[in-house]
């Protein structure tokens, strides 16, 4: 996998479960991805407005567009 440097954040989301049909859909874009914070999501959604804690997906700068 390539360093942070090279990945861009593409969108942010509250609910996990949209964060994970996205990325199914970027994988079947065969589009290079990093989830960040997708565990962390579901567990403090409990405590704390999810909106807080998005699920952030981050791209290849190539991929963006």
């Amino acid at each position: 996998m390539a360093p942070d440097g090279q990945f861009i954040e593409l969108v942010r989301f509250g609910d996990p479960i949209q964060a994970d049909l996205f990325t199914a859909f970027l994988g079947n874009a065969e589009v290079e991805f990093i989830v960040q914070n997708r565990v962390g999501a579901g567990m403090m959604s409990q405590l704390m407005p999810r909106a807080q804690k998005p699920v952030i997906i981050r791209v290849r700068e190539e991929h963006m567009e």
